[in-house]
């Protein structure tokens, strides 16, 4: 088909296909692009290089175990060990032990009484085991009654 510049109608049917055209491949290309960019798409279409690549990645991401250095003489660490046990804390005495064990129950015995005061001004009913619903029934104990 020749084109005549003087035949305005042949000229825009070109046109027209010539737009077509273009809309046609800047579709297919943009689908392309969107294909070689998805990695979904690439791992299914090629799984043995992805896998590949993955594989060495990972190998270039996780670092490698590094061998213990074992360079230390019999001398130095017998130095080392001996450095270390003349550190240690020479044990208590026994009036040590005893102020210590005395401290420990007095710290738990005002604990324990700060504790009851609390409960008591909370809940009167628990703290004193009083009648919790006025038919001689502790709150602590079974709903038969006292004994039962």
């Amino acid at each position: 088909m020749t084109i005549h510049l003087d035949d305005p109608r042949q000229i825009q049917e070109k046109m027209s296909e010539l737009r077509d055209q273009i809309s046609t491949e800047s579709k297919s290309v943009g689908e392309r692009t969107r294909r070689a960019l998805d990695w979904k798409y690439q791992v299914a279409a090629h799984p043995v290089a992805s896998a590949v690549i993955a594989t060495a990645v990972g190998f270039w991401l996780v670092p490698r175990k590094r061998a213990p250095m074992i360079e230390n003489s019999m001398e130095e660490m017998r130095a080392l060990v001996e450095q270390q046990t003349t550190k240690t804390r020479p044990s208590a005495g026994l009036g040590q032990t005893l102020a210590m064990a005395a401290g420990s129950m007095l710290v738990r015995s005002v604990a324990s009484g700060v504790w009851n005061r609390v409960v008591s001004a909370w809940c009167p009913s628990v703290a004193g085991h009083a009648d919790a619903d006025g038919n001689g029934n502790s709150a602590l104990e079974p709903r038969g009654g006292h004994g039962q």
